[in-house]
């Protein structure tokens, strides 16, 4: 008799756990990165085109956390002086034979963050930007059912585009 009027219990609290985690993602919101809103209709375009740019395939996972680590590169980046156009973005993907007609914005900002990764490895400031990046990934909110948390310092998984400088 105690074991079965334990079970409701654990499930009104794994429920009541669920709830509070989803408390700062609204109802088809898949994760906020400062006051940017990344919705899940993103999350799924994202997923759909990115293997047009990087010849890998996307999971919802990857493709969110590519749209994360996107928001948070562009913010740091921008806050000192770094940006790039979707023009800009357009212009160097056809330098490298690959063709942006028809990606999303989305998709462009994802390609972006790339091209401003670059720099960003090339500045003086790197280490103080990078630090930028890492608080604003540290305080975004992720809908918990995409298996990323950003708070408890569980890692994004590496972004098909991420390469390390050697």
């Amino acid at each position: 008799m105690l074991t079965h009027s334990r079970r409701p219990l654990a499930a009104v609290a794994a429920l009541a756990l669920g709830v509070s985690a989803l408390a700062g993602c609204q109802a088809g919101q898949a994760a906020r990165v400062g006051n940017e809103r990344i919705s899940e209709t993103t999350v799924s375009t994202v997923a759909a085109e990115l293997p047009r740019v990087t010849g890998q395939g996307a999971s919802q996972s990857s493709a969110l956390a590519n749209l994360v680590l996107a928001g948070a590169i562009t913010q740091a980046a921008g806050e000192n002086g770094m940006a790039m156009s979707s023009d800009d973005v357009r212009a160097k993907l056809a330098e490298l034979g690959m063709d942006a007609s028809g990606l999303s914005d989305e998709t462009l900002k994802v390609a972006a963050a790339s091209l401003l990764n670059q720099q960003i490895t090339a500045s003086p400031k790197a280490a103080e930007i990078g630090e930028r990046v890492n608080e604003i990934l540290t305080s975004a909110e992720v809908n918990p059912r995409y298996g990323i948390d950003t708070a408890a310092g569980q890692p994004l998984p590496k972004p098909a585009w991420f390469t390390s400088q050697q």
